[in-house]
């Protein structure tokens, strides 16, 4: 029992930066994680090593919050909330699979253990939130520059940055036109 305390008490800090991404709230997300360590305890599964804890510990939290929506925490900084909420836009199930992979470095055979789903699922799961988040953070950029060459060889460097190019204009005139139809995330001028 002794080692079971030893590493659960390991594991909560890791816990509760996991509940607290998945709610999006300090407060709610240390109140979840309580509950799981309440409810783990009280299965009491057998584990044999530290990762069989781990796994089961997380196993428990994710049954009991799943795919829940991260709240609002006024306690939040904004970059915190920007990330909050790109992160609730991601497909259900990947926003878990990618912050038990990112936060807790879990094999996709771990996280299908985690989520009760297939390893090739998690797999799936962790390429559709990186696709996600991938096509949030991307930009539509308008370039305005008057020399061909550079205009074409700043809309390569932006599209092989993964953001779209929404036009190129020579002129002012010319950026006026597109912006009339499109609204740019980034203006590149000269």
């Amino acid at each position: 029992m002794q080692k079971l305390s030893k590493e659960l008490k390991a594991q909560i800090p890791h816990l509760r930066r996991y509940a607290r991404a998945m709610t999006g709230s300090r407060e709610l997300g240390d109140r979840r994680a309580e509950a799981a360590l309440r409810a783990f305890l009280a299965r009491a599964p057998a584990a044999d090593t530290p990762k069989e804890v781990k796994i089961l510990l997380f196993q428990t939290m994710h049954d009991m919050i799943g795919s829940a929506l991260p709240v609002t925490d006024p306690t939040l900084t904004e970059a915190q909330r920007r990330a909050a909420a790109l992160l609730a836009k991601l497909t259900p199930g990947s926003r878990e699979a990618l912050l038990l992979r990112a936060f807790e470095g879990f094999s996709d055979t771990e996280i299908a253990q985690i989520m009760g789903c297939a390893a090739k699922e998690a797999t799936d799961l962790i390429a559709i939130a990186r696709r996600d988040v991938a096509m949030a953070i991307a930009g539509r950029i308008l370039v305005i520059e008057d020399e061909l060459r550079t205009a074409t060889e700043i809309e390569d460097i932006v599209s092989q940055m993964g953001h779209s190019v929404i036009g190129s204009a020579p002129t002012k005139k010319d950026a006026l036109e597109i912006v009339a139809d499109e609204t740019p995330d980034l203006i590149l001028s000269d």
